[in-house]
């Protein structure tokens, strides 16, 4: 199911990403600053982005991001498959 949106999310976020004095301070800053609700929302699909790395087969990740797989793995055992989805209030 391919959304346009999400990709063009995706691709501002990656060039935001892509900077050699990436300031994730100032992201985290205007996260914050976001409507409670679409705080959460925002968490939820961090959430099942960070599930989704914790189940990468081995051959769809390096060492360029064998961190992220490897922390993503630990969070996802920590919390349990079950609580990876924020309730809709």
């Amino acid at each position: 199911m391919d959304r346009p949106e999400a990709e063009e999310v995706v691709e501002a976020l990656s060039r935001f990403a892509n900077t050699m004095n990436l300031d994730g301070n100032a992201f985290v800053a205007a996260l914050m600053r976001e409507h409670r609700t679409l705080q959460q929302s925002i968490f939820g699909l961090m959430l099942a982005s960070i599930e989704a790395w914790a189940e990468l087969p081995e051959n769809r990740y390096d060492a360029r991001n064998a961190f992220t797989v490897g922390r993503c793995r630990e969070i996802v055992d920590f919390m349990g498959k079950f609580n990876m989805r924020p309730p809709c209030i």
